[in-house]
């Protein structure tokens, strides 16, 4: 199966974030003020599910532990990686899995499909599943687990509106940025911080939110598109950003570097030969993971670290 998980990817996309992309796949400049850009060195170690066609390394916890998704012959599966062994997440029922976050206490967030192609959120932890779903939605998932067991995620209403998510002690509350199209919340820092993307009519912004009701926009200078995808502790976000220069293409396989944001500075993240590099999980040691695409077009997970000359993280 060519790139298993692009093409599952694909169906993600076209049925729970088909306004996003679209705006992301035809985007034009549009973004706010430039922030100052510089360069950073990182040193990267590649990670790949034992006979998987494709690994993606969705988060990382404090202790190193990380989760994500895998793709076999069949379809793609979650998993979680701990004391250099791997293990399989794949909820009762599923027919495609994501493992998106993990905590300090390894409890597990992600979303996955059912054999009606139904995508809801899930919780895991000590062997047992919980199904998430938020009131008055079509869809869901689950793609950040803080410290505190503060979930965060993104719904579809019953108007077909994205909005982002915060579950806190049973309790689920609504975050829109204002005037956005639709809003994507993908991690809450232990103090309630939170990062993510919003939508307006001209492209894809991330943002970071320090508290609720205030919304810093993140736009990669020069930048198609950009979307935060984790936020830790010191309020370092990560995210992609999209290649103005570069075709766009749904599976973000050729146009897509990862990033990273801190004290008002983007630094640009891409491993070394690869096509393509999207930053998805942050810890508060500063340890990077996502994925990327070599040249070859095989898809693999990573974890970063950041070098100076004193050495590395």
């Amino acid at each position: 199966m060519k790139r298993a998980i692009d093409a599952l990817a694909v169906r993600v996309l076209l049925i729970s974030r088909a306004a996003a992309t679209r705006l992301f796949c035809a985007a034009l400049l549009g973004f706010t003020l430039p922030l100052p850009l510089r360069a950073a060195e990182f040193k990267f170690t590649q990670i790949d599910y034992p006979t998987a066609q494709a690994t993606e390394a969705l988060g990382i916890n404090e202790q190193g532990a990380i989760v994500g998704v895998f793709a076999d012959n069949d379809t793609a599966h979650g998993f979680v990686w701990r004391n250099g062994k791997f293990q399989t997440i794949d909820p009762p029922g599923s027919v495609l899995t994501f493992a998106r976050s993990i905590n300090a206490r390894v409890e597990i967030v992600g979303f996955y499909f059912d054999a009606n192609f139904t995508q809801r959120g899930f919780y895991y932890y000590n062997g047992q599943f919980r199904t998430i779903v938020v009131p008055n939605s079509t869809e869901n998932d689950a793609t950040g687990i803080n410290d505190l067991g503060v979930i965060s995620g993104e719904y579809v209403d019953l108007n077909g509106i994205e909005h982002g998510y915060v579950l806190q002690g049973g309790i689920f509350k609504t975050i829109d940025v204002p005037q956005s199209l639709s809003t994507d919340i993908w991690n809450v820092a232990n103090d309630g911080a939170f990062a993510g993307d919003y939508s307006d009519e001209s492209t894809v912004h991330g943002f970071m939110s320090p508290n609720l009701g205030v919304f810093i926009p993140l736009d990669f200078p020069g930048a198609a598109a950009t979307a935060g995808r984790d936020i830790n502790e010191t309020k370092q976000v990560v995210g992609r950003w999209d290649d103005y220069n570069v075709p766009l293409d749904i599976v973000c396989s050729t146009q897509c570097h990862g990033f990273l944001w801190e004290r008002g500075e983007f630094h640009s993240i891409d491993a070394p030969g690869a096509n393509s590099t999207v930053a998805l999980g942050i810890n508060d040691a500063g340890r990077i993971v996502g994925r990327f695409i070599d040249s070859s077009g095989g898809d693999h997970g990573f974890i970063a670290v950041r070098c100076s000359v004193s050495g590395c993280l």
